[in-house]
């Protein structure tokens, strides 16, 4: 994963009429599934959705993140965070903060950072 400024990422995005957030927001997808997780959706098909009908498009790319994300959370032990209904109504009606949210998920697994999870009672 690339650790990416996220007021670059809205500023780009709206100097690009939108171009920025599509390239990037499909470039984290793939770098979530480098990582190991397995997105519930293809990137490829969030991509032609943002391109044709963003707030559909948005609203899917953040159905597939959070799932994503939660996912390499779990495997850096890390407790999962509930933002789908949060990310898909972003998505909706504002994709750019949909896909700063997201890359500001990223940032933080990068940086290690995360609410550890509780031991196991049984261990």
């Amino acid at each position: 994963m690339k650790k990416r400024s996220i007021a670059a990422y809205v500023i780009l995005s709206l100097v690009t009429c939108g171009i920025y957030l599509i390239v990037v927001n499909y470039k984290q997808m793939t770098e979530l599934e480098i990582e190991g997780a397995t997105l519930k959706l293809p990137a490829w098909a969030v991509l032609l959705l943002n391109l044709f009908v963003t707030s559909a498009g948005g609203a899917l790319f953040g159905f597939a993140c959070d799932d994503a994300i939660n996912q390499i959370r779990e495997k850096r032990g890390f407790k999962k965070e509930d933002n789908l209904v949060l990310w898909i109504v972003f998505g909706i009606l504002f994709p750019i903060v949909t896909g700063a949210l997201v890359q500001d998920a990223m940032n933080k697994l990068i940086d290690g950072q995360g609410t550890p999870k509780d031991p196991d009672p049984a261990e």
